[in-house]
């Protein structure tokens, strides 16, 4: 009798229904032998109504109100499984989306700190190229996640996006707390060659690039490294040394992104 209930008892310790006012009942309680129900508010119509904790058995609920119990009980089950499972899918979207996890503003920026995040700025063309090295078109033009990017295209955005931020720091290091432009990167890696073209101009861009921003970055001194520019979005004011470690943080998250494809995929 009533499989469903026995499955509510033994896999959902505490099981929320709605009955048809909308109004939400705890089933607590089922017995194979005696049915019961444990409530604080139960609404089947004018013929059953109850406001005050109370236990029914099975013998008070007729055929139809037993039959609405399964429904509405098996409804609720179905639901918690469904944003049990969303809720899954969510969370294993966002470790394939940030596979290093969010960028994390550190307290203070030591000069070691420093000195590190330049470490990953200056490696990052030759760690990109290594990992896209023996990729093939079919591999280039897979995304890495559902519904993200192909490799190819995470690796013309490096190239967009890095361009972008050394002209920013040219900005603030040349005016007095500029604000700059941004741009719709998803746009931009819609267009022909980002998503079609080969990943060659965009590796040989990185490495010319990285090479000047970091000789520029490291003739600074503590006083450039506070300088500041403004972003448009929030009139936030994003010092220099902030943007350096955002983008020393932005190398490791797209690089990841395609190391971990490989992974998954055995393409290593």
């Amino acid at each position: 009798m009533l499989p469903l209930l026995r499955y509510a008892l033994h896999h959902r310790g505490n099981t929320y229904c709605k009955d048809r006012n909308n109004l939400v009942t705890s089933l607590n309680t089922f017995n194979y032998q005696n049915f019961r129900i444990h409530h604080s508010f139960f609404n089947f119509g004018s013929k059953l109504q109850v406001k005050a904790p109370i236990v029914l058995t099975v013998k008070q609920l007729n055929r139809n109100q037993r039959l609405q119990v399964r429904i509405l009980l098996g409804a609720r089950i179905f639901i918690n499984h469904y944003v049990h499972l969303t809720n899954t899918m969510a969370t294993i979207l966002d470790q394939l989306r940030y596979p290093i996890g969010h960028f994390e503003k550190p307290a203070r920026y030591t000069p070691e700190r420093i000195a590190d995040y330049f470490k990953v700025l200056s490696e990052f063309p030759d760690s990109m190229k290594k990992e896209t090295a023996q990729l093939s078109t079919m591999q280039l033009d897979t995304a890495y996640r559902p519904g993200g990017w192909t490799i190819r295209q995470v690796v013309h955005h490096c190239a967009d996006s890095h361009l972008n931020s050394y002209i920013r720091f040219k900005w603030a290091l040349t005016e007095e707390k500029p604000v700059i432009k941004p741009y719709y990167e998803d746009r931009w890696a819609e267009l022909e060659d980002a998503k079609n073209l080969t990943i060659e101009p965009s590796l040989l861009l990185l490495e010319g690039l990285h090479f000047r921003w970091v000789a520029l970055l490291k003739s600074l001194t503590d006083q450039q490294l506070t300088k500041q520019f403004i972003h448009p979005d929030g009139n936030k004011e994003i010092s220099l040394c902030e943007a350096i470690g955002l983008y020393a943080w932005h190398c490791q998250h797209h690089l990841a992104h395609i190391t971990e494809l490989k992974k998954r995929m055995g393409w290593i």
